[in-house]
C-alpha cells in the first residue's frame, strides 16, 4: 500500500460538493465515488452540461451558421451547384429541434466511450474494480470542466464574430488545412485538464502513482487527436 493512503478515511459527499471540489479538489470527488456511487452522481453534472452546451449552441447558432456558409462559399472540393445544395440544407436545418437532440446523443456517447477507456485503464491495465456506474460518475465529473471552457470560449466567439477559437497551441500558428495545424488545434487546453483529471481519477480508485496513470491516458489522447487530424483532412469539404 502506497504511502498516504493508509491512513485514508473517506466519507460520501453530497453531489453539489463534488461538483465544487472537482475544479480545485478533484481527488476528493474521485475518492468520495469510490466510496459510494449514486445515479445521480452520473445524472446531475450531465444535466449541467448539457444544459451549458445547448445554451452555447443557441448563442452562437449565427455565427456558426455565417462560418458554415463562408466555408461551404470557399471549398474547392464542391461544384457550385453542389455549393448551392449544401447552402439550402445547411439554412433547413438551422433552428431544427434535431440539432439540439443530436448535441445531447454526441454528449452522451462521448462520456460513454470515456467511461469506457477509463475502465480499462483502471481495470485492465492497473488492475482496479472500478464498476462501469463509477466510470461513468468519474466521466460525468470530468465534463463539467466544459461549462469553464464554453465560459472562455464564449466571449471570444462573440469578440471575434467565428466558431473559429482555438484553446491550445493552434492559437499559436496560422490557420490552415494541413495535419499540423489540426493536430495543434486538437491539443486544447480544457481537453488536457480532462486528461489530467481522469488521470487523478484512475490513480485514486487504483491507488497507482498519478505520473504512470497520466502517460497512458496521454498516450490515448495524442493518438484521439493525431487521428482526428487526419481524418479532417479527409473531409469534403
Amino acid at each position: 500500500m502506497q504511502e498516504g493512503y493508509q491512513l485514508e478515511t473517506v466519507t460520501s459527499l453530497p453531489v453539489w460538493q463534488k461538483i465544487l471540489l472537482i475544479f480545485w479538489e478533484p481527488k476528493e470527488t474521485f475518492r468520495s465515488l469510490k466510496a459510494q456511487t449514486h445515479w445521480l452522481d452520473v445524472v446531475i453534472p450531465l444535466i449541467l452540461v448539457m444544459a451549458m452546451v445547448i445554451t452555447a449552441t443557441q448563442l452562437v447558432n449565427p455565427i456558426t451558421l455565417k462560418d458554415v456558409k463562408a466555408m461551404i462559399t470557399q471549398s474547392e472540393k464542391l461544384s457550385d451547384e453542389q455549393k448551392t445544395q449544401v447552402l439550402e440544407r445547411v439554412e433547413k436545418q438551422q433552428n431544427s429541434p434535431w440539432k439540439y437532440v443530436g448535441v445531447v446523443i454526441s454528449l452522451v456517447i462521448k462520456v460513454l466511450v470515456v467511461a469506457g477507456v477509463f475502465n480499462i485503464v483502471n481495470n485492465f491495465i492497473f488492475a482496479g474494480e472500478a464498476r462501469f456506474i463509477q466510470a461513468l460518475a468519474v466521466t460525468a465529473y470530468v465534463n463539467l470542466i466544459d461549462i469553464v471552457g464554453w465560459a472562455v470560449r464564449l466571449p471570444l466567439i462573440f469578440a471575434r464574430e467565428t466558431i473559429r477559437i482555438y484553446t491550445g497551441p493552434g492559437l499559436f500558428i496560422e490557420e490552415s488545412k494541413t495535419f499540423m495545424f489540426n493536430f495543434l488545434a486538437g491539443l486544447d487546453v480544457f481537453v488536457f485538464w480532462k486528461v489530467v483529471l481522469l488521470a487523478s481519477g484512475v490513480s485514486v480508485f487504483t491507488r497507482k502513482s498519478f505520473k504512470s496513470v497520466f502517460s497512458i491516458f496521454l498516450i490515448f489522447w495524442l493518438i484521439y487527436v493525431a487521428g482526428a487530424a487526419a481524418l479532417s483532412g479527409l473531409a469534403k469539404i
